[in-house]
């Protein structure tokens, strides 16, 4: 374990820590919207959500934090940072008022996050009590170990072994594989290291190579694949379909006769999103997109102003679907047609390879096909209509839209001043348009042939209100993937989901990508290793497993030999240290409950390794690896960005708890 931080250590640009310096009120009042709940990855979610249950049932709470939200590790850090997006949902929002309007003075809407990743450098100007100064405090805590894993249906991971007796062994197995925390070497699902593609004339060199032109495009010619602006050209290139044309091109091996084989190759290619620290990673460890920071800025806004109207998204991501956006709404018009006379929209915001949808997917684009790579977010749960509990009839009402005179109905139709024709349920008096709708339910305004699964990328309200974002772009429902159980049939008139019709509605993306990668054969998907064990998703039956990564599965011997090669910590970061976390709360109107239960949660972190401590064995039921002590770490740049804080891993005594109470700070005021 310790040649894994230090591993991680090392492979971070690190300066020294500026002098430490007296503390002064900083005169700031910030306001959460939500001051009960605390946000970061997406990736700790059960993480935190035993941690919260443990601490109110033993009544170390205050009432001040009685919810997660794991958004995303990016969400997290903006929250610290006091700087929340749209993109962060509705909850995550709050209003500093910083008098000296630099960003120094910003001291964020709460002070701890727990994160899949250190603090980025973003965070280095965030010196409340001195402006214009480096934040020389910044503190993780490195707390558990995790593996990012990429999954794969049995039956697909199955189709190569690394014998004809492996191959016979691993299809004898029960679909019940991963039931404890060792996920064994079961001789299949050996990613290709090697070979030559016979079409192209493509060299494999070593296993990174599939999976970074799976995701990127980018071929090992290309090194850090720094020059992302040639994303269309770079992901539909000749090399990348084949290899994703064939299983045989993605993993190597005898081929197993007792699979049901991919035809097809490849189908999906499920990622986590924008947003999640775990997508960064994914990134650096593939050794793809030297400034990850800067390749996984927030694209633009597609809707502009109001009126809006379509812009151009820019391509530049490292992903080959160019951002999370899941290619719902056209950015470029085409040649006019007859059906099309204001042009035909074309789905460039999207991966340029698209793969006809299968008969199960809940969302498909209009014109029956998805983009191989597709972000995956966490179900915005605050939101009622995350999960439609109806299937649509077809019936279709106009519904305010966008106020533009292109294309941009989901189904492809114009909208009428600025209406769209949307589906909806409706069983006597009631009516909702809350609902999810077949491939074979289209409107029949709609250009002949449209599948009806593209309304379901949609939040919509009971009434038809569309969820937008500020006003500017539609809320997608990428959770929505393999949702339920639709009727396909020509004449189904809709009904409402039975329970045992929910297939993949877990809360968060991790668990999600895990469930749909075990119902969807000739998929994958990177996530936590929480994705791949199956003690975490009691009500699905997963019959998913990671695939090998250099050879090796993500067993906990093998993180903590530093063997897998996608191994990281997972961490609890203070904006600006543990010692500080009282006093910055307090000072930046934080209530006492808050505070106190920020604190308390902290304070958890601290006592990793010992045997009153609960954590150790919620990071196991998670499928993570409890390390025998917590890690010290300041923030950390991406690469070739300044670092600030600690600056190189610390024993735990750098990070020091906060041992003031709430009460004599206020009294010492």
């Amino acid at each position: 374990m310790q040649r894994m931080m230090s591993m991680l250590a090392t492979s971070m640009l690190l300066l020294s820590a500026l002098p430490a310096r007296a503390q002064n009120p900083n005169f700031i009042d910030t306001k959460p919207a939500n001051p009960w709940k605390i946000s970061g990855s997406d990736t700790l979610n059960k993480v935190m959500d035993d941690l919260l249950t443990a601490l109110t049932a033993s009544g170390q709470l205050s009432g001040g934090i009685n919810r997660y939200l794991g958004i995303g590790s990016s969400c997290g850090e903006r929250q610290l940072e006091g700087s929340p997006t749209t993109s962060d949902g509705p909850e995550n929002v709050c209003t500093p008022n910083d008098a000296s309007g630099l960003p120094e003075g910003n001291p964020g809407c709460q002070e701890i996050s727990p994160m899949s990743r250190p603090l980025g450098s973003a965070i280095c100007d965030d010196d409340p009590n001195y402006p214009l100064t480096i934040n020389n405090q910044a503190e993780g805590l490195g707390f558990c170990a995790d593996g990012l894993v990429i999954t794969a249906h049995n039956d697909s991971l199955g189709g190569f072994g690394d014998s004809a007796a492996a191959c016979a062994d691993f299809h004898a197995l029960p679909n019940t594989a991963n039931t404890e925390n060792t996920f064994p070497d079961r001789g299949v699902g050996h990613l290709r290291t090697s070979g030559t593609l016979p079409t192209t004339g493509y060299v494999l060199n070593g296993w990174r190579d599939v999976i970074r032109l799976v995701y990127t495009g980018c071929r090992n010619t290309e090194g850090a694949c720094a020059n992302l602006n040639n994303r269309i050209e770079r992901c539909n290139s000749d090399v990348r379909k084949e290899v994703v044309a064939n299983w045989a091109n993605l993993f190597e091996g005898v081929a197993c006769p007792q699979s049901g084989g991919c035809p097809n190759g490849l189908i999906h290619a499920f990622r986590r999103d924008d947003s999640s620290g775990t997508t960064g990673v994914f990134l650096e460890l593939l050794q793809v997109a030297a400034n990850v920071a800067a390749n996984l800025t927030s694209r633009a806004a597609l809707i502009n102003t109001v009126p809006p109207s379509i812009v151009a998204i820019p391509n530049n991501l490292a992903f080959c679907d160019g951002g999370q956006v899941e290619g719902l709404i056209p950015t470029h018009i085409g040649p006019a047609s007859a059906q099309f006379p204001s042009g035909e929209p074309l789905y460039t915001n999207g991966d340029p390879i698209r793969i006809n949808c299968l008969a199960d997917d809940d969302l498909c684009g209009p014109d029956g096909k998805l983009g191989l790579v597709r972000a995956i977010r966490s179900s915005d749960q605050v939101v009622g209509n995350a999960y439609p509990n109806h299937q649509c009839r077809r019936s279709f009402e106009y519904k305010q839209f966008i106020n533009t005179a292109l294309p941009v109905c989901p189904d492809r139709t114009t909208p009428s001043a600025g209406r769209c024709r949307l589906p909806f349920y409706q069983a006597g008096a009631f009516k909702t348009f809350n609902c999810l709708t077949s491939a074979r339910q289209a409107d029949s305004k709609a250009v002949a042939g449209t599948d009806g699964r593209v309304y379901n990328y949609l939040m919509r309200e009971q009434d038809g209100t569309v969820a937008f974002q500020a006003a500017r772009l539609p809320w997608t429902a990428s959770w929505r993937q393999d949702m339920a159980k639709l009727d396909n049939s020509a004449l189904a008139q809709g009904k409402v989901f039975p329970a045992s019709d929910f297939v993949c509605i877990q809360a968060d993306a991790t668990r999600n990508i895990g469930c749909l990668t075990s119902v969807a054969k000739c998929t994958i998907g990177f996530a936590g290793r929480e994705s791949a064990f199956n003690n975490v998703q009691p009500t699905v039956h997963l019959a998913n497993e990671p695939v090998k990564l250099n050879g090796f599965t993500p067993s906990s011997a093998n993180i903590g030999a530093n063997a897998y090669p996608f191994s990281r910590l997972l961490y609890m970061n203070a904006i600006r240290g543990f010692e500080n976390i009282m006093e910055d709360c307090k000072n930046r109107g934080g209530s006492k409950a808050f505070c106190e239960d920020q604190h308390r949660i902290a304070l958890e972190f601290f006592n990793v390794g010992q045997p009153s401590n609960v954590i150790g064995q919620i990071c196991t039921n998670a499928g993570y690896i409890a390390i025998p002590a917590a890690v010290c770490l300041g923030a950390q740049g991406s690469t070739g960005a300044a670092a600030c804080g600690a600056p190189t891993i610390q024993t735990l005594t750098d990070c020091t708890p906060d041992t003031r109470s709430y009460d004599s700070l206020v009294n010492n005021d």
